[in-house]
């Protein structure tokens, strides 16, 4: 195997960067990505090139879905944890009414641990890539009785599946920092992208259609929020009129209360301090 690599210019390590950084290229951009990348449906041509064959497994996801996993995975590579787990929550909203906090807390461990562990050489290939991350976020999954979302099960199962194919190709390959590769390669080609003529004419003619339709927009909000503005007003006038009787009609049963204390206060009053007035009145 090896004098046959050899003749053909086969670097397995090198073979296998490429091989990650395509799929990940895949799942981040294209959308559609191969399922199923397992040794069966890989070949190794001359030159190092990586041929993908039996495309039966191809996934796909949703924009959305992929601009979430995205946001993900560039949290985990600028080291903020803490987004990096809300990023990930979002997959799976909305979530049931319960405390999430000690979930949050568990993830959040788990992912420091991957962190420190990916840049210890000698460490086993599993613990460096962070291939047991997909089965712990499965059981918190279940703990919590939080229902999976589809692009999660997809993006997990062929991420272990190319996971396992890169640990026989290169069983030192720095998952970490191939992750952090692509996405700088990503935002390169996006400013290249929108820096071409024409993505710059389609944007300006973008830009313009959408400034041409500002004042509808604006005006249509602001009949929708005068009108709402008018509900509201209306319905908070009628409740302060109802609250304004109910309070003066309290106002009036206090004010006769207080008159009746008053009332029997001055006469206890006479009563102990003139006498003679006091025996008037139980007279009279």
């Amino acid at each position: 195997l090896r004098r046959w690599m050899a003749e053909n210019d086969i670097d397995p390590r090198e073979s296998a960067w490429d091989l990650y950084q395509s799929f990940l290229r895949q799942r981040f951009e294209d959308g559609y990505f191969h399922g199923d990348l397992h040794a069966g449906n890989l070949l190794l041509l001359r030159g190092g090139r990586v041929a993908l064959i039996d495309f039966g497994a191809t996934g796909y996801f949703y924009p959305e879905d992929r601009d979430k996993l995205r946001r993900y995975m560039m949290a985990i590579t600028q080291r903020d944890f803490k987004k990096a787990v809300e990023r990930l929550l979002k997959l799976f909203e909305p979530f049931p009414p319960i405390d999430l906090s000690e979930m949050r807390r568990e993830y959040l461990r788990a992912i420091k641990t991957w962190a420190a562990d990916a840049e210890v050489v000698g460490l086993p290939f599993e613990l460096r890539s962070g291939m047991y991350i997909y089965s712990m976020v499965s059981k918190l999954l279940a703990a919590y009785y939080i229902p999976t979302n589809w692009a999660y099960l997809r993006n997990s199962r062929a991420e272990y599946t190319v996971l396992s194919v890169l640990q026989h190709l290169d069983p030192d390959m720095e998952i970490a920092r191939a992750i952090s590769t692509y996405m700088r390669a990503w935002q390169r080609r996006i400013a290249v992208r929108f820096s071409r003529p024409d993505r710059a004419h389609r944007f300006g003619i973008q830009l313009a259609r959408v400034t041409n339709r500002l004042p509808g927009l604006i005006d249509a909000l602001d009949q929708d929020f005068a009108a709402s503005l008018q509900r509201n007003a209306m319905d908070y006038e009628a409740t302060a009129t109802r609250t304004g009787d109910a309070l003066g009609g309290l106002f009036s049963v206090l004010v006769l209360l207080s008159r009746m204390i008053g009332v029997s206060l001055l006469l206890i009053f006479f009563h102990q301090r003139i006498p003679w007035l006091g025996a008037l009145i139980e007279s009279g």
